[in-house]
């Protein structure tokens, strides 16, 4: 008798946009940022969210969504605040 074993591994991420409070943080400093330094903002912490998956090996389409998700989260929690995310503004 042999056994065989499935040595596969999947990589399961907690999904960002159900990260309250980093949706929170990235909503409140985009309403506060200058507009000059929001893009470098974003950019920096989308690379700092999806380089990991995309290293673990996680397909590009599923990084991509999960990306989109995240910033209509944001987005959403900017909207629903009125851009006065912690009381800022």
């Amino acid at each position: 008798m042999q056994l065989e074993f499935d040595l596969r591994a999947e990589v399961l991420s907690f999904p960002f946009s159900r990260r309250r409070a980093l949706v929170r943080e990235a909503a409140e400093r985009i309403s506060v940022e200058a507009d000059e330094n929001i893009d470098g903002y974003w950019n920096a912490l989308i690379r700092s969210l999806t380089d990991p998956l995309l290293f673990a090996g996680v397909p590009r389409s599923l990084v991509q969504a999960e990306a989109n998700r995240f910033r209509d989260a944001v987005q959403a929690e900017i909207w629903r605040t009125g851009g006065n995310v912690g009381g800022v503004k």
